[in-house]
């Protein structure tokens, strides 16, 4: 054997022995960045070897064809070129599993069949040495073998089971009726044929897996797959719609994609509330959604009119979305958009601003109920495509509703509820494109309706409801105008209404109002504590609305110093201590907004100090209920307090009221009164996190969190 020779079958012998060493010990391997791309070229480089050994046997069934010294050389070549790049490609992927979310039986024999291949590669190397026929034949059979299984299980893991012969598989129809369950009928096999190919107990891309409704709903990676009633923010389909380009864009490119029509019914379940127990007949009540659903694809839903115009790109779309401002394609893979904006006291005009960046493709926008006045009609005037144009309870008066005149496309406009004067409602003349015109509860005289639709034939008006005539309906709740829930001295809560004659009740003892129940609302309300408000809106004639309810905290001491005495996760860690006493109140749609300490595994324990020993009766604790993201009241809230912080006294427990069911998310307050006329320099606070998330959650035995955003003294 030449030099050459013998130093590649020793340093075969160490590679295939190291790699032995590797997987034996690979609990303990941790692979340096440095190396990972190595790992990452294992799907490159495995069919090499594949390639290569096939060429070896070959070669062996024409081995008499051949000249002995023809054969030798050919052979020795082959067989050592194999037998590296089978254990390189072992150790590669060795690498590539350590960072990998696959199942671990599947690649358990999925190493081992390639570590076998490897052995058997080298000993074919050996041949020479060997010199038997049948020996011969019987290394190459089982390599044969190995190199079958270990290619076949890591096909399944990379691209799902059964994936060779699944073009054959026949699609099971299932029937849809109303006693059919909507997720198990009508969503499982959505997912089943577009993602869970990746997503499943073989392969857990994005540590997501979507085999079982148990598995799918503990999320993944980037958190959960959906939000209920908020399909918009739901990664499925926003991942859905981005452009096929984007690397995010799901199901990947080269897979199966999802239809419009799928996009659709996933949006609209998601938006339904995503139930997965309800039966397909619980939603006859929503007749769009139903239909839809057992309508099928041949219903898919097509635009009646088809936009030519460029559409805005995909990072003007993303930068004009906000937490209170939706802006979505029309349909898909259509250029207009429509845009939405939620809770009025998030309003601001320059989010209606940022909306210019893509205004020529903004064909609906709906702004019912924002603090909208005349002056902002001109910012909408420039969104020269729009169509449907919703005002409905905005503070528009009229005055410059001639600015919309400039809109050449616009065909429906609503002003129900606005304060439109009866002089301003004449203006109305000159928007002469209009088709659709909604106008309760504004000043419409018969005389101006009749002007209308003589000017304009094709006008339809709907005046909207009226309860001397109709079944009563339920009055909307009312608004409450403060924009932050930190009061301060002297400031009040001030409640609105945008109907007419609306009486609004509250309370603030945490009891619930009705037609019959809490006081009447006059005047702006004052506090003085921490106070939990509930109002609703009551009139003749309608059903009382909603409960309106808000956690309000008042700050009048404030704490020199705010220390944690135990750290809070890495991820929710805001600005420390600062964070409790900085008067800055949480986003319970965003709790990595900065303003929110998250605890898991240990208490929340939090030290304040005074500068001097003050009168304390009152501390409120402000925490956060959300529980798609697990986060959950707390157990329980110890207040220690005293004038040594070595020596402090438990001076009151509080146990949270814990849900037991899914509710919306909400910042939520515990107040704890003390001694009257009690001094403290030092005050403690020990929020502790639910231990086993309930039965009923999604997330049941896991470990729940606390946030919370800030303390309040008194």
């Amino acid at each position: 054997m030449s030099k050459f020779h013998k130093i590649l079958s020793n340093g075969l012998v160490g590679l295939n022995v190291l790699l032995v060493f590797f997987l034996l010990f690979e609990s303990k391997l941790q692979v340096p960045v440095f190396l990972q791309p190595l790992g990452r070229m294992h799907p490159l480089l495995l069919h090499l070897p594949i390639g290569l050994f096939v060429a070896l046997i070959v070669l062996f069934l024409f081995k008499k064809e051949l000249e002995a010294d023809t054969f030798s050389k050919i052979f020795t070549l082959l067989a050592g070129t194999t037998a590296l790049l089978a254990v390189s490609t072992a150790i590669f992927g060795l690498f590539l599993s350590n960072e990998s979310s696959y199942s671990i039986d599947q690649l358990f024999w999925h190493k081992w069949t390639g570590v076998l291949f490897s052995w058997i590669a080298y000993l074919i190397y050996l041949f020479p040495k060997i010199q038997n026929p049948k020996i011969e034949w019987g290394i190459l059979g089982a390599g044969m073998v190995a190199m079958i299984a270990a290619g076949h299980i890591g096909g399944e893991i990379t691209h799902g089971e059964n994936f060779i012969f699944e073009a054959f598989k026949t699609e099971e129809k299932i029937e849809l009726t109303d006693s059919s369950n909507i997720y198990t009928a009508k969503i499982f096999p959505i997912l089943e044929q577009k993602c869970i190919q990746c997503h499943n107990d073989q392969k857990v891309k994005g540590e997501l897996n979507m085999s079982t409704i148990a598995k799918l709903m503990k999320g993944g990676k980037n958190g959960f797959l959906w939000e209920p009633g908020n399909a918009l923010n739901s990664h499925l389909i926003k991942r859905a719609l981005l452009p096929l380009e984007e690397k995010e864009h799901m199901p990947p490119k080269g897979k199966p994609q999802l239809t419009t029509y799928e996009i659709q019914v996933l949006t609209a379940w998601i938006n339904e509330g995503a139930s997965t127990d309800k039966l397909i007949g619980d939603y006859k009540t929503k007749p769009e959604f139903y239909d839809l659903v057992m309508g099928g694809a041949e219903k898919e839903f097509t635009p009646s009119k088809v936009y030519t115009f460029a559409g805005a790109s995909e990072s003007a779309i993303e930068e004009a979305n906000t937490p209170f401002c939706s802006v979505y394609p029309l349909a898909y893979g259509s250029p207009a958009l429509e845009a939405k904006f939620f809770v009025s006291q998030r309003f601001n005009v320059e989010t209606l601003e940022g909306l210019k960046k893509v205004g020529d493709q903004i064909i609906s926008l709906n702004l019912a109920k924002m603090p909208l006045t005349d002056k902002d009609l001109g910012i909408i005037s420039n969104f020269k495509n729009l169509e449907y144009l919703n005002l409905n309870g905005t503070d528009i008066e009229g005055a410059s509703i001639e600015e919309l005149s400039k809109l050449k496309n616009l065909k429906s406009l609503a002003i129900s509820n606005t304060k439109f004067t009866s002089q301003n409602m004449e203006k109305l003349k000159s928007l002469k494109s209009l088709e659709e015109l909604y106008v309760w509860e504004v000043p419409m005289s018969n005389k101006l309706k009749d002007e209308l639709q003589t000017a304009s034939p094709k006008l339809a008006i709907f005046e909207g409801f009226d309860p001397s005539k109709e079944a009563p309906l339920r009055l909307n709740a009312p608004t409450l105008v403060n924009k932050k829930t930190v009061i301060k001295d002297k400031e009040k809560i001030v409640l609105k209404h945008v109907l007419k004659g609306v009486e609004i009740r509250y309370t603030l003892d945490g009891t619930t109002p009705d037609s019959a129940n809490g006081l009447i609302y006059k005047d702006p309300i004052e506090m003085t504590k921490y106070t939990k408000l509930k109002a609703c809106a009551v009139k003749d004639g309608w059903y009382s609305s909603e409960i309106l309810e808000s956690d309000f905290y008042f700050a009048k001491l404030s704490p020199i110093s705010s220390t944690l005495l135990t750290a809070p996760n890495d991820q929710y860690k805001a600005n420390g201590g600062q964070t409790l006493i900085d008067l800055k109140k949480g986003d319970i749609d965003n709790f990595k907004d900065n303003n929110w300490l998250g605890y898991k595994e240990t208490d929340l324990v939090c030290l304040f100090e005074f500068e001097k020993a003050e009168v304390i009766n009152n501390i409120s604790v402000s925490y956060l209920s959300q529980e798609s993201g697990y986060i959950m009241p707390p157990t329980k809230v110890e207040f220690w307090a005293g004038t040594d912080k070595n020596n402090l006294k438990l001076i009151q427990t509080q146990i949270p009221e814990q849900l037991t069911k899914v509710e919306p998310r909400k910042n939520v307050g515990i107040s704890a009164i003390l001694p009257a006329g009690s001094t403290y320099k030092y005050v403690k606070i020990v929020a502790k996190p639910i231990a086993k998330l309930p039965s009923w959650h999604r997330g049941k035995g896991d470990k729940g969190w606390v946030f919370i955003d800030e303390v309040f003294f008194n």
